[in-house]
């Protein structure tokens, strides 16, 4: 999957504003009939792997929470920054109330301790760009995810 979203070029957005970074939990039961999130959400959240840090990835991209002005729900993005390091994410929760320019990590609130700040202090520093390779569950509907991986 990585070699061929490196392949893609990506919608390139304009982060030369500057971002926030921090760092939240995403708590949900799949077991309640009252969960607020939306199946998408659930979906990564429930294929969600953990760091030792207690930083969550999915396909060993970090999931992060985010304003829609990077993408939605299951978008993968490269975080590009200045000093040529990548980021690579994919959104798992979108605050579509949200306009600023924001990106939390999802973190496991039980094992992760302090902020992402803390722990990372160069992520998000000096970001050039962020590219948009596209959406995980456009390609799993299309069936351009399993042509990718193979089956």
């Amino acid at each position: 999957l990585e070699q061929y979203l490196n392949l893609v070029g990506g919608n390139q957005i304009d982060a030369s504003e500057g971002i926030s970074v921090g760092n939240t939990s995403i708590n949900f039961d799949l077991e309640s009939d009252d969960n607020s999130l939306s199946a998408y959400t659930v979906s990564i959240l429930n294929d969600t792997k953990y760091t030792n840090e207690g930083i969550a990835t999915f396909n060993d991209r970090y999931v992060i929470s985010t304003s829609t002005k990077y993408g939605e729900i299951g978008d993968f993005i490269d975080i590009n920054q200045s000093d040529g390091t990548t980021l690579k994410c994919i959104i798992g929760s979108v605050d579509v109330s949200s306009i600023e320019p924001k990106i939390d990590f999802v973190v496991n609130q039980d094992t992760f301790a302090g902020s992402i700040t803390d722990l990372h202090p160069n992520w998000l520093q000096g970001v050039s760009n962020i590219s948009n390779k596209g959406n995980y569950f456009e390609f799993v509907n299309s069936g351009l995810l399993s042509k990718i991986m193979g089956n």
